[in-house]
């Protein structure tokens, strides 16, 4: 899974602040990575890992340095915190009495050597003084082992140098501890804090018991059986194989209810049976200390806690008591934190979250891990100056720079105000030229638009009436007529074609044949003459003066004596004129409101059927 963690700001200007760190636990089965950034105290889990041995063989044997980034190439720079398993180390309390503290190193040296059997060049180990306890007075917790379980451990997993100059650093490590002071550093910092009680960790193969007394880890081991066996028992009464057992296991609870298996109780009794030991045996060598069982729950967690129905079935056998670990308070549900407790509690030791903790180190890496923490401290210090420095600089230059944002801003107002005149005046020029070139074009399109309404208004002012239109024309074309033209022959009637109609004045002429006379014919003609008056495209419509009525219709399409001419002079269109001072165009008649005309349906014939739309020629 590919992910990216950007790296914020504050962790690149003061790393004081803010850090990023990788804490890796490798076990026997999987490999937990913790990703956690610290950030103005603030302690956050970006990224929660978990890398499988069988699925990745090569984990197993070969080198798997610089693991995180390869696990997560957007992680970006970062230091590591590794974890030594428990059953490579030795983890023992001493009593120490009438021991200066200048000569304690020396005394624990020389009984590191008597506990282990390994000289000094051999041996790693490190101490941390206990507040007194039972019987002892004076106690110091010791860890040790040998220095070759640490050098290897640090090969696997200490990043290769980058050839390239340019490459990022590879990442450090900072922190190297045990298991079981990892589970303690844990279990300090978790909400409740776990002051006294067993800390133990069912791992893959193994099993960490800790004891914790008045908040200090005072004992540390472990055993050779974890979740591993369980499943093989598994495996073994089902007759599976191991993966199909793992899966069961983790989706079934197999000690009480439906799905019990019997044989199953037996091995969990075993391994119950064998932290019982460790804790009674603790309890005996340390009968003074007045604990029972009782007094010392189980916390427990590790990949095999997660085990649906173990802790009930632990709590039934007895005489200890199992309880899980508290969630941390972010914590998702869908990413359980039982497997990754080890880690985190590295990740906190690394990051300074405990006074003092048991760190297995070396000299080369503490040195460099205190090289790391000067350098942090004084690129705060630089950071802190330079922002003091900034704000000196700042408030001396405010004032100088008020004055000079009045000026500019005046300034600027001027040459504003200026560019705006100079443009407005351009574009009215240009406007008022472009509009000049278009107006006749826009003239002659809105008197093409009347004439088509007009044509339209007029076919649909037929009545059922006994009549049929013989011309239609502008009255220019009407008047300059000297004989019939070209003609168009629509439902036997004669049409003239339009022409362009003058711009002051809009008069169409029409002319239509009523076979009837005396007062058929003027109740026809007055129907005819209301219809069209109903339409608001026309201003008016009358009777055509007789002295203006032409002969422009062949005689054969009419009756004679019967052809009545009408004129209909068309409301003037609110077509706007330029703005300018330079336009000479007419302007519009502003009292005119703009009109809108819905179209007329084409009239129909007395069978019903539509009439026939005129064309020209």
């Amino acid at each position: 899974m590919t992910v990216s963690l950007p790296r914020p700001l504050l962790h690149r200007l003061c790393p004081l602040l803010g850090e990023r760190l990788v804490a890796i636990d490798p076990g026997s089965r999987s490999y937990k990575m913790l990703v956690v950034e610290s950030t103005l105290g603030g302690l956050r889990v970006l990224q929660r890992q978990t890398i499988d041995l069988q699925e990745e063989p090569r984990l197993g044997a070969e080198p798997v340095q610089g693991l995180a980034r390869e696990v997560l190439p957007g992680l970006g720079p970062h230091r590591l915190a590794l974890v030594l398993p428990q059953h490579r180390t030795i983890a023992q309390t001493l009593e120490l009495p009438g021991t200066r503290r200048a000569d304690l190193a020396k005394t624990v040296s020389s009984e590191a050597t008597k506990l282990s059997g390994f000289n000094e060049e051999t041996l790693r180990y490190d101490f941390a003084p206990l507040r007194p306890f039972a019987r002892y007075q004076r106690p110091v917790a010791v860890t040790l082992c040998r220095a070759e379980e640490i050098s290897e451990l640090l090969e696997r997993h200490t990043p290769a140098p980058a050839e390239d100059a340019r490459a990022e650093d590879p990442a450090t490590v900072c922190e190297l501890t045990t298991t079981a002071q990892a589970l303690f550093v844990a279990a300090q910092l978790i909400r409740p804090r776990i002051e006294q009680g067993v800390l133990a960790e069912l791992g893959a193969n193994h099993t960490v018991v800790a004891i914790v007394v008045r908040r200090q880890l005072v004992f540390a081991t472990s055993f050779e059986v974890g979740g591993e066996q369980f499943t093989a028992a598994l495996a073994k009464l089902k007759g599976c194989l191991l993966p199909v057992a793992e899966a069961h296991k983790r989706a079934h609870n197999l000690l009480a209810g439906p799905d019990t298996l019997p044989g199953f109780e037996a091995v969990v009794g075993r391994w119950a049976a064998e932290v019982k030991r460790c804790v009674a045996e603790w309890l005996e060598d340390h009968g003074d200390a007045e604990l029972t069982f009782a007094g010392l729950p189980v916390y427990l967690t590790g990949g095999g806690a997660g085990q649906p129905g173990l802790i009930e079935h632990l709590n039934r056998l007895g005489p200890l008591r199992f309880e899980s670990w508290p969630a941390l308070p972010a914590d998702d549900a869908d990413w359980p934190m039982d497997p990754y407790w080890v880690a985190y509690g590295a990740a906190c030791q690394a990051l300074r979250r405990v006074p003092r903790a048991l760190s297995l180190l070396p000299p080369e890496l503490r040195a460099a891990r205190r090289r790391h923490r000067v350098w942090a401290w004084t690129q705060a210090a630089s950071v802190v100056l330079m922002v003091l420095v900034a704000l000196l600089l700042g408030r001396g230059t405010a004032q100088h720079r008020d004055v000079l944002e009045r000026k500019q801003g005046l300034l600027s107002q001027i040459r504003t105000a200026r560019d705006t005149a100079t443009q407005i005046a351009a574009l009215a020029q240009q406007l008022d030229s472009d509009y000049e070139r278009l107006y006749p074009v826009l003239q002659s399109q809105l008197a093409t638009a009347d004439a088509l309404d007009a044509l339209t208004a007029f076919m649909g002012a037929r009545t059922n009436d006994d009549f049929w239109f013989v011309s239609f024309g502008d009255a220019l074309s009407y008047a300059t007529a000297t004989a019939p033209g070209a003609t168009n022959l629509v439902n036997g009637a004669l049409v003239l074609a339009v022409t362009n109609l003058p711009l002051a004045r809009q008069e169409l002429i029409v002319e239509l044949c009523i076979p009837q006379e005396g007062d058929a014919m003027r109740r026809i003609l007055s129907q005819v003459v209301t219809n069209l008056k109903a339409h608001a495209l026309f201003r008016r419509v009358d009777a055509l003066p007789p002295e203006r009525k032409r002969q422009v219709v062949d005689a054969g399409v009419i009756l004679s004596n019967r052809v009545h001419a009408l004129f209909m002079e068309l409301a003037p269109q609110p077509l706007p004129a330029p703005v300018g001072p330079t336009s000479r165009l007419p302007l519009a008649d502003p009292s005119r409101e703009p009109r809108r005309v819905f179209p007329t349906p084409w009239p129909r014939t007395d069978s019903g059927a539509p009439a026939t739309s005129p064309t020209n020629r």
